[in-house]
């Protein structure tokens, strides 16, 4: 049923929002949908919205004609505030933050 979750800057602005986006199977309806999250993920869902993409021309140099993208169907998920999901959380940065610090070891500053 579910595909991949999108993560794309605007799926991580949105999943701020209690909103997590899917790619699911063409065949996917929303209660199939709404089940499968709720059942793999263990969070209540209180609404699905779904978008089919058409399949898109690209052009190729090598063969010289024209091949088309996979056509898709995504699902927006709103969650119930509290619950989350893992794969749209942004890791911690670990470097230290501030100019002085990032300097390279052996390097003398000039004056």
């Amino acid at each position: 049923m579910l595909v991949k979750p999108i993560v794309t800057e605007k799926s991580l602005k949105l999943s701020q929002s209690h909103q997590f986006t899917f790619e699911v199977l063409a065949s996917a309806s929303k209660a199939a949908v709404k089940k499968a999250i709720q059942d793999q993920f263990q969070v209540t869902v209180l609404a699905v919205k779904t978008a089919k993409t058409a399949a898109k021309p690209k052009h190729t140099l090598k063969l010289r004609r024209r091949i088309y993208t996979s056509p898709q169907k995504k699902a927006l998920v709103t969650l119930k505030p509290g619950d989350t999901i893992d794969y749209f959380q942004l890791p911690e940065e670990s470097r230290p933050k501030g100019r002085g610090s990032s300097a390279k070891p052996g390097k003398a500053k000039k004056k």
